[in-house]
């Protein structure tokens, strides 16, 4: 593959930070970094997503909200409400976590809204649908899937990362489902080798990684690229 600078690599993270105990201070600070590593998305829980629109502001980096996270299990009309919350909060790239539930017994009408509503109430923002890949079988990520790019939805994504890791295979069957302007975004990451597993997955066509380690892998890429660079010169 062809080697990308440290700049186009931090572009294909969207840095999560969604626990619970996360205080202002903290939120504030994991802006400012994000805006100097030069990011993708900042994502957070959409209580702080004013926060996270100011700290950012002007920086090319989007303001992230993980909505109906993590389980997906609200209603559509209070999924809805809170997208249109952060949207008018300063959000400019939305993740809603579907409802699996449905999926599994079949309810695809719903998911139907749910996609639709997505993309009509994200507007101009980036939308992105989180699939809890670990639950489905093969028959059903690939219609879920499908139902994205049908939907005009930006991002078809792998997990929450709270219910469990999707694999490879299973990626490559999202990558092969998509069509239109909707590309993968894997999160779940394998907690060893990781900017290894993710050097390999940008090879297969993965656009976006969600992580709460993109400062970690980043300065990890940048050391790598040193290290490489210093060993050709042997």
């Amino acid at each position: 593959m062809t080697m990308l600078t440290v700049t186009e690599f931090a572009k294909h993270f969207d840095t999560a930070f969604l626990n619970p105990s996360l205080t202002e201070s903290e939120i504030r600070k994991q802006a400012r970094i994000a805006k100097d590593l030069g990011v993708a998305t900042l994502y957070t829980n959409t209580v702080w997503t004013p926060v996270v629109a100011e700290e950012l502001r002007g920086s090319g980096v989007n303001v992230g909200a993980a909505c109906s996270f993590p389980h997906g299990a609200n209603s559509l009309a209070m999924k809805i409400a809170e997208i249109d919350e952060v949207v008018a909060k300063g959000a400019t790239s939305i993740d809603l976590v579907l409802n699996t539930g449905a999926i599994k017994g079949g309810d695809w009408g719903l998911i139907k809204k749910e996609t639709e509503a997505l993309r009509e109430h994200a507007g101009t923002n980036l939308a992105k649908c989180i699939i809890e890949t670990c639950f489905l079988t093969d028959d059903e990520l690939v219609r879920v899937t499908k139902m994205c790019s049908d939907a005009g939805i930006d991002f078809a994504k792998s997990g929450s990362n709270v219910q469990g890791k999707s694999e490879d295979y299973r990626v490559r069957l999202m990558l092969d489902s998509v069509s239109g302007k909707t590309k993968v975004k894997v999160s779940a990451l394998p907690d060893t080798f990781m900017m290894a597993a993710i050097l390999w997955m940008i090879d297969e066509g993965v656009v976006l990684f969600g992580t709460m380690w993109s400062e970690q892998r980043i300065n990890e890429y940048r050391n790598y690229l040193s290290w490489r660079d210093n060993r050709n010169k042997k």
